[in-house]
């Protein structure tokens, strides 16, 4: 079959057939607008046009109409939808700039520029090659990236941005680094840290206090960086122990109480001392000590050494259990005052 060309206006009132064994069908030319516009019996003005418009070389699908829509279909159902205002929607007439929707949410209210909608499980899907590094990325005029949300395939890593540096890492093996981007535990926090409320340490239970530990036998300990020297606290059973250098890393370790900006309490090897920084024996004391009864009347071979003070009918006595034989045992009187007297 030949090409027919036509080269002056063409109007035809009524349907048009073209027929053709070649794969043009219809050939438009024109040195300026070169466009397919399609009216309908309302105006004679055009509403709407395929091919480029003006001198552009733009190729355009416009539709001219006011309040109209552009509207792409497939197997006689609607696609996708343009809207007046350039809102566009997949599956949906748009809600927000881009609205995709694959079964409705039920929701009445939309606020998002970017909107995916499903009944169940909606999901966002970025996909690369398996050596790349993905990114959704939060820019302002000063910085097109100031803020990221990135996963490393490379190293299967998610790091979070904020003010252009990374602020939390999540490493393949789950450790969560704050302001760390090497974790090397399950939290790894560079910096500081509050807990408004309580923390649990040691197991699945809610935290009594403060700070909770609970386990078998809890140990908090306490470690110098600069000599590796550390001090513990430990609960076993019925016992509390306070252990400073166990390892013996350092010489002349020593504990001590301070209050009101004073030390009131020195533990050291060679003894304790109470009002004294640097006690001469076991237990050193600067001031006076108060001794009370011993409710014990009995000398015992377990209170050897022992020193109380009492008082019987208007008598008070300073004694000190000490050892009279190879089994005997007495409560020898160091001081007596007789208040009758």
């Amino acid at each position: 079959m030949a090409i027919q060309k036509i080269l002056t206006d063409l109007e035809v009132s009524g349907a048009v057939t073209i027929d053709s064994d070649t794969d043009t069908i219809l050939k438009l030319n024109s040195t300026d607008n070169g466009a397919l516009y399609v009216n309908y019996a309302r105006s004679d003005d055009r509403h709407a046009y395929v091919g480029f418009g003006g001198a552009s070389d733009n190729f355009t699908i416009m539709s001219e109409e006011v309040g109209g829509q552009l509207i792409l279909g497939t197997a006689a159902t609607t696609r996708m939808t343009i809207d007046e205002t350039g809102n566009v929607g997949v599956g949906t007439d748009p809600q927000s700039k881009f609205h995709v929707r694959s079964s409705s949410s039920g929701a009445s209210t939309h606020a998002g520029t970017l909107i995916v909608e499903a009944g169940s499980a909606p999901s966002i899907q970025i996909l690369s090659a398996n050596t790349q590094t993905q990114s959704i990325k939060f820019g302002d005029a000063e910085d097109g990236d100031v803020g990221r949300i990135t996963y490393s395939h490379a190293t299967n890593e998610m790091t979070l941005v904020t003010a252009a540096a990374t602020r939390m890492t999540i490493d393949s093996v789950g450790h969560v680094g704050i302001n760390e981007t090497n974790p090397s535990e399950e939290l790894h926090v560079t910096g500081r840290a509050i807990i408004t409320d309580r923390l649990g340490i040691g197991g699945d239970f809610v935290p009594q206090k403060a700070l909770h530990l609970k386990n078998a036998a809890p140990i908090f300990r306490m470690e110098d960086t600069d000599t590796a020297s550390y001090a513990e606290f430990v609960k076993t059973s019925s016992r509390f122990t306070i252990r400073l250098d166990p390892t013996d890393t350092e010489t002349a370790s020593e504990i001590t109480l301070e209050l009101d900006g004073t030390e009131r309490f020195v533990v050291k090897p060679d003894g304790v001392g109470v009002g004294v920084t640097n006690p001469k024996s076991a237990l050193d004391v600067n001031g006076g000590v108060k001794v009370a009864n011993d409710p014990a009347t009995t000398a015992l071979d377990t209170k050897v050494g022992t020193i109380r003070y009492r008082v019987l009918n208007s008598i008070s006595y300073m004694e000190m259990c000490m050892q009279t034989d190879g089994s005997t045992y007495e409560w020898v009187i160091i001081v007596k005052n007789d208040w009758t007297l």
